[in-house]
């Protein structure tokens, strides 16, 4: 069983797939496993490869085990829940890292968040994040955002304040992705949740329940995951 699983929805984004499934390649710490879902996805990269090809290839030329890359297809889309939720619920890691398909994990992410979950036993660990902002993102609003992606509690909080440093004091994000989940935490928030056709404010459904349930979560003011702001997935059109 790996450590971590990486779970990554695609929804019209591959032509950044193969970025993000290299930044994954490319981390120091190699005790993981790749759970692609293509959810219904019609794109194709710029070479005319639909998301399974572009899988498979990348498979093939860093010469990886099919044990070690998951690829499961939606045979429509079903939004950016439910193809986490599939993601979750194929993986074996004992922890699930959310990488969204547009975005990179930024080197030595997953070792940083590893080593803090195991030397604080926390079944949440946050990290900061790096932005990336397309043209068609307003100048006036990048700090703004700036600040909402990186907001997060340096040190440990326990149990219920968790939830009420997340939904009350706003001391921490609720955005899944930038942090490393216990997916037995995961799929516990998983089970209050019933299938849903959501499109908006899917990472808050899930984080509630994860915070509500957690037992320790830690923050580390150490840069994870590079976000890129201005393009979406997994957004039924």
């Amino acid at each position: 069983m790996p450590k971590i699983s990486i779970c990554i929805p695609v929804y019209n984004a591959e032509s950044t797939l193969l970025k993000a499934l290299d930044s994954v390649y490319r981390q120091g710490f190699t005790d993981w496993e790749i759970i692609v879902v293509n959810d219904g996805s019609p794109g194709r990269d710029e070479n005319g490869f639909k998301c399974e090809k572009i899988v498979g290839k990348f498979i093939k030329e860093n010469k990886l085990s099919k044990s070690q890359i998951k690829y499961i297809e939606h045979r429509k889309n079903l939004g950016l829940l439910e193809a986490r939720r599939t993601a979750v619920e194929n993986a074996s890691g004992k922890y699930i890292s959310i990488l969204d398909s547009d975005d990179e994990l930024l080197p030595d992410a997953l070792l940083n968040l590893f080593n803090t979950a195991e030397q604080s036993n926390s079944d949440i660990v946050q990290g900061k994040t790096e932005l990336v902002f397309t043209d068609k993102f307003p100048l006036k609003n990048r700090q703004q955002i700036i600040n909402k992606m990186n907001n997060l509690f340096t040190g440990s909080l326990e149990d219920f304040q968790i939830f009420d440093g997340y939904m009350i004091k706003g001391n921490h994000h609720g955005i899944l992705w930038g942090k490393l989940f216990d997916r037995e935490l995961y799929l516990k928030a998983l089970d209050q949740i019933p299938f849903t056709d959501c499109v908006m404010a899917e990472d808050v459904l899930q984080y509630f329940f994860i915070s509500l349930f957690a037992k320790k979560y830690t923050g580390i003011d150490i840069p994870v995951y590079k976000y890129t702001v201005g393009s979406g997935i997994s957004n039924q059109l």
